[in-house]
């Protein structure tokens, strides 16, 4: 055999080998990819949703042009949701709500990071931001996906942030009423009916607003917002009774937009 030919053969074989090779390396990265999924998937069927996220985010971070991206994004919010934790659920569910604002999982996102700062706000007498924002972000889900079948948790969800919040303002209005300071209290149960007008706790607001109204001798208001309680067998429709009957006994209309109070 000639020296060209050899040589010529040898290039043939080493052109083959590379190209063999190129076209091996390419299918495993790609096989690669399907095997971290199917893993991820696997893991965090059976629960073991830290592991799951690790995989999904390593998912995530290393195939850029992957037709999961979104999906691992995704992926690793849920399991620390599954996996309760709150913190790491709210930052893998925001960062998938600004990478992928388009995507058909972005409303699940959306309830599920307002579900998450609603479980990870605090116990009533701590700072209630998270729960707001749990609320805004609850309120701003309905608004914007009012047939997704989670409508009905998150008006849910909105009505347990607003009951909690206006028993934190009560309770706040309760402080400046035992350090003496009645128009702080006042405003603040003004604040707290306004706001949450449609919780339970609001007819206990209205009634403490009647009864400081009362004490500074403003009968109208007093009168608005115990006409605002519902007549019914409850402790705040009994006592808010009493007081307009109190009342009735104690006023003269001089017209119809007049009411004096005939002291004691």
């Amino acid at each position: 055999m000639s020296t060209k030919l050899y040589k010529f053969i040898l290039a043939g074989t080493i052109l083959l080998i590379v190209s063999s090779c190129a076209s091996h390396n390419l299918s495993n990265e790609f096989l690669g990819e399907q095997q971290i999924l199917i893993q991820a998937e696997s893991l965090y069927e059976q629960g073991k949703y830290s592991d799951a996220a690790t995989k999904f985010n390593f998912l995530f971070l290393n195939y850029a042009f992957s037709s999961y991206k979104s999906y691992s994004c995704y992926m690793v919010g849920e399991c620390f949701y599954q996996d309760e934790k709150w913190n790491e659920a709210i930052d893998a569910f925001r960062l998938f709500m600004n990478r992928f604002p388009a995507d058909s999982l972005y409303p699940d996102a959306m309830y599920k990071l307002a579900h998450s700062y609603q479980m990870n706000a605090p116990g009533m007498e701590k700072d209630q931001t998270g729960r707001k924002r749990a609320l805004e972000q609850y309120l701003y889900f309905v608004t914007r996906f009012p047939d997704h079948p989670r409508r009905d948790d998150a008006l849910l969800g909105m009505a347990e942030c607003e009951e909690v919040l206006i028993s934190k303002l009560i309770h706040e209005a309760y402080i400046y009423r035992t350090m003496n300071q009645p128009q702080a209290a006042l405003i603040t149960l003004l604040t707290a009916a306004t706001m949450y007008p449609y919780t339970e706790n609001v007819e206990r607001a209205y009634l403490e607003i009647a009864e400081l109204s009362l004490q500074q001798k403003d009968t109208n208001q007093a009168l608005e917002y115990l006409f605002k309680i519902n007549e019914t067998d409850s402790e705040y429709s009994q006592r808010a009774q009493q007081i307009i009957l109190d009342i009735s006994g104690n006023i003269t209309i001089d017209s119809p937009d007049s009411i004096n109070i005939q002291e004691n």
